[in-house]
């Protein structure tokens, strides 16, 4: 019954060369900017958008709510949410909110930018 599970690599065709133009590939750089449209929210706990390193300062957070928003340029952000429901001036909510003019929704256009270490993130001011 084993035997039948193994294939040999020929079958398989790991041997070949993927067949990609890279012309079509573009090299982003930090500090590159681009709109972008967000096409998700994610609705959760904070403990469910960020690795584990995240809470080893503040490790009371992980069951606090929070949404994750994504664009189609793989931009994401994460914000955690106020159990009270109320707003406060320093939150990224009322950042968002000062910059977009409203709060997050699905189909909204976004300014996004590429940080330091190669990752695209979503513009807040």
């Amino acid at each position: 019954m084993t035997e039948e599970l193994i294939v040999p690599v020929e079958k398989i065709g790991y041997e070949k060369q993927a067949e990609l133009n890279w012309d079509d590939f573009d090299e982003i750089k930090a500090g590159q900017r681009e709109e972008s449209k967000i096409i998700e929210i994610k609705q959760g706990k904070i403990a469910d958008f960020k690795s584990p390193n995240y809470f080893l300062k503040n490790p009371d957070i992980k069951e606090e709510p929070a949404i994750q928003i994504i664009c189609e340029n793989e931009s994401k952000l994460d914000i955690r949410l106020p159990k009270n429901k109320k707003i406060t001036p320093q939150s990224n909510l009322t950042r968002w909110k000062k910059m977009y003019q409203k709060f997050p929704e699905v189909g909204d256009k976004v300014d996004t930018v590429v940080d330091e270490n190669g990752f695209r993130k979503i513009v807040l001011g």
